[in-house]
């Protein structure tokens, strides 16, 4: 997503990374150069040098169970998810994990009910 335009999403492949960083308010960035897919792109308004926000798709996997990962818990044990009501925890493995959702591996079945 670039910063001068909020609404607009497109796909793209990375082909540079800087070795070194740049400190900023924000913290530190690296800048990456992306050849964005659309091949018509500066049609929409966008030019070269633009700044933006990026999601980097690293893995992925078909035919999973997920969760939000505020349902996902953890103790001593290892993790675990409460399974049909607050108080019956379930031990569970995960798989691939991302900032908001998580794959889970374990005994239960589709329509189950997770309590957080």
């Amino acid at each position: 997503m670039l910063d001068s335009f909020e609404d607009y999403e497109t796909n793209g492949e990375v082909y540079l990374i800087a070795f070194t960083p740049r400190e900023t308010e924000a913290g530190t960035i690296y800048s990456i150069k992306v050849k964005l897919q659309e091949p018509d792109i500066f049609s929409k308004g966008t030019r070269i040098g633009m700044s933006g926000d990026a999601k980097f798709l690293i893995s992925q996997k078909e035919n999973v169970f997920y969760l939000p990962n505020k349902f996902i818990n953890s103790d001593i044990k290892g993790n675990y998810i409460n399974l049909g009501s607050q108080n019956n925890k379930v031990y569970v493995k995960t798989g691939l994990e991302g900032e908001e959702f998580s794959e889970i591996i374990g005994d239960f079945k589709e329509g189950d009910k997770v309590f957080d």
